[in-house]
């Protein structure tokens, strides 16, 4: 039974209530699935969360426990899941039972033990919240009892990595329908609570493991910390990951609206998204580096795969990289860059497709007589350049237009014997099947007259006859 108590226990059941109530927004007659090592903190949150459901008047169906034995210390795995049965049979909570061999878990995926064993919780966890859900209609959480000096513990090891604004700013009170209500209380009080409601927890052995990084900042970095440097570095640090998630939350609404302002328009979407080059390339970077990885998780990426690396990767490859260049990066992604955008999309997937009408950029002609100027800017003039020199008076009756390879187009490319299909010459120059419909074409009618950034046609090329020289330069930007 859950017995009455007042001091420290009111002052913490007020703060799981705030959390449920108005922080995190349980939904009405909504369930919490928790998830209980046996340990102090879960002790702690699995007792309170117990109070706040009988105080509502609402009986402990909508509380389920969930325990993960991660088979990986013998017997005290199994003391520890009897402990955290025996909890819930004294407060009437429904315990669910889950064994997982986390280190063959590990073995088999490439995981790290800590990896391993933070999967089958949450998966377990998760697995037990869809099925109530299901089953009673209603809105479930998952309740896991992290609290104060866990957060400073993880804001401190993201410091350590490098992290950005992002990982200073911790672990979120509610994410994913996972829910934190102890996130602001110290383990100090949690503590206290259990002393002061005869709450008996287990101690997990491999706490003192230091071959675990956690372990070590736990154990040796934060008291050297607190000795030598800031005896209040915990909430030192607990200030820093409220202001960091404050940033980070403005950030994140900049992004979103910048995302959906790059994102090209009536272009299919799935598998991949399509982002304007143009517009992509005149954001912050700060930003910049967000809309990357919101067009990543668009795709279904996981984005906790992708480092700062990777995302300066695709910034330079829209500052710098040539058309049809492409980059493969963690977890299956492949971002390619045409003239006017970035595509993203999974290996094995297609591209996206093109169904915009028109090309992005617009084309810049000037008229000019052919002299000894116009002919030296011929001879050092690329192939793949983004602007040709053609012979005016042959395209004089020509109405040229920008756009994309449409059926029947044919080609005669410079220095070529003759006419080819426009597909021929695209395979010719091994130029990928996904990528044909994004180039950008100068056409006149069916025929081509310059294939941009790739090649210019051998019937209006300039020679020493020509008289009016016509420049034509491609603007790919919006």
């Amino acid at each position: 039974m859950v017995g009455n108590s007042s001091g420290i226990s009111e002052f913490l059941l007020s703060v799981v209530k705030d959390a449920l109530d108005n922080t995190v927004s349980l939904p009405p007659g909504g369930g919490v699935v928790a998830g209980v090592s046996g340990g102090p903190d879960s002790a702690c949150l699995l007792h309170i969360l117990c109070r706040y459901f009988n105080a509502a008047a609402q009986p402990c169906e909508r509380l389920v426990a969930v325990h993960v034995n991660h088979m990986l210390r013998g017997d005290e795995a199994f003391r520890d899941e009897e402990r955290a049965a025996e909890l819930c049979a004294s407060l009437g909570v429904r315990i669910i039972r889950v064994r997982e061999d986390v280190a063959a878990r590990a073995a088999r995926t490439g995981m790290s033990i800590e990896a391993a064993a933070r999967e089958a919780r949450y998966g377990a966890l998760e697995n037990e919240r869809s099925a109530l859900a299901e089953r009673t209609g209603r809105e479930w959480r998952i309740a896991v009892a992290h609290n104060a000096d866990d957060q400073a513990e993880t804001v401190l090891m993201n410091i350590l990595r490098g992290a950005g604004v992002d990982g200073l700013r911790g672990m979120a009170a509610e994410r994913s329908r996972v829910i934190r209500p102890l996130l602001g209380v110290s383990r100090a009080r949690i503590e206290s609570y259990l002393a002061e409601n005869g709450i008996r927890a287990v101690t997990d052995s491999s706490n003192a493991d230091n071959a675990y990084m956690r372990n070590r900042v736990r154990n040796e970095l934060m008291p050297l910390l607190r000795k030598n440097y800031n005896p209040g570095v915990a909430g030192a640090l607990r200030r820093l990951s409220d202001n960091a998630a404050r940033d980070a939350d403005y950030l994140s609404r900049e992004a979103a609206a910048a995302y959906n302002d790059c994102l090209c328009q009536n272009s299919a979407l799935t598998p991949g998204a399509a982002i304007s080059l143009g517009r992509f390339r005149r954001l912050h970077a700060a930003i910049a580096a967000r809309v990357v990885r919101l067009a990543c998780a668009a795709i279904g990426a996981d984005v906790r795969r992708l480092g700062q690396i990777h995302i300066s990767d695709v910034i330079k490859l829209a500052e710098t990289g040539g058309t049809g260049a492409e980059l493969h990066l963690p977890g299956g992604v492949r971002v390619r860059r045409t003239y006017g955008e970035l595509l993203f999309f999974m290996r094995g997937e297609p591209a996206p497709p093109r169904v915009r009408r028109e090309p992005p950029g617009f084309v810049i002609k000037s008229l000019h007589i052919s002299d000894n100027d116009i002919l030296e800017q011929i001879r050092n003039i690329r192939y793949n350049s983004l602007e040709q020199l053609f012979d005016a008076d042959a395209l004089s009756s020509k109405e040229l237009v920008l756009r994309y390879r449409l059926s029947g187009d044919f080609f005669f490319p410079i220095n070529s014997p003759g006419r080819k299909k426009l597909k021929e010459f695209f395979i010719d120059e091994k130029i990928p099947g996904d990528l044909r419909d994004s180039i950008c074409l100068l056409a006149a009618g069916r025929e081509i007259v310059w294939v941009i950034g790739h090649r210019a046609g051998e019937r209006y090329k300039v020679t020493e006859r020509t008289v009016n020289v016509l420049k034509v330069r491609y603007m790919p930007e919006d």
